[in-house]
């Protein structure tokens, strides 16, 4: 299913969707990340700089044990700051975390642990979203959700950062007699 709708809210009976994210809200989101992220380099330029001139002027030079120190001081508070930015944007910027965190040859190990745990604690959309969204895009207009599934485990069987499945056991319809009791997995994208 492909979830291109906005993101709903939920009230006691239904969802609603709410309207899409503007682009001046894209650039908010995009800008925050930024904001976040290129201080985080800078200081990686900033502590290299420093050393130099303190070894070119100063003639101070740390052994690597206490260089890598001085990094690994940075790589903490700039994990950190990132895993705490991403918390916040979530959607796209989750995937991001999820890549870097899988990639241990290229990351320093503070940040692909810090950032380890966007790629399987995420909270799951509730049922009534996850519904919603394969009402909005699954089913035609004069469907109900009960005339296509006969099960539906509200319970994800796993959430991502994009998406979550859900088992189901499909009905059968007069056009397709053979579906009647077909188990399947949902694919649910999140909306917005």
């Amino acid at each position: 299913l492909h979830a291109s709708s906005p993101m709903p809210t939920e009230s006691a009976d239904t969802v609603e969707f709410r309207p899409e994210i503007s682009r001046a809200d894209r650039l908010k989101r995009a800008t925050k990340f930024w904001s976040a992220a290129v201080p985080i380099v800078a200081s990686y330029f900033g502590l290299s700089g420093e050393l130099y001139l303190r070894e070119a002027l100063l003639g101070e030079r740390l052994t690597s044990d206490e260089a890598q120190e001085e990094f690994d001081k940075l790589h903490f508070k700039g994990a950190e700051k990132l895993a705490s930015t991403i918390t916040s944007l979530k959607g796209f910027y989750v995937k991001t975390a999820q890549i870097i965190a899988s990639r241990q040859d290229l990351f320093p190990e503070q940040y692909t642990t810090a950032l380890s745990g966007f790629t399987d604690n995420l909270d799951p959309m509730p049922a009534s979203l996850a519904k919603a969204v394969i009402e909005k895009e699954l089913l035609n207009a004069d469907e109900t959700f009960e005339d296509v599934f006969s099960e539906f485990d509200e319970v994800p069987i796993g959430s991502a950062s994009v998406a979550q499945v859900h088992f189901g056991v499909l009905r059968g319809t007069d056009k397709h007699p053979e579906w009647e009791g077909r188990a399947v997995a949902i694919k649910v994208l999140r909306p917005g």
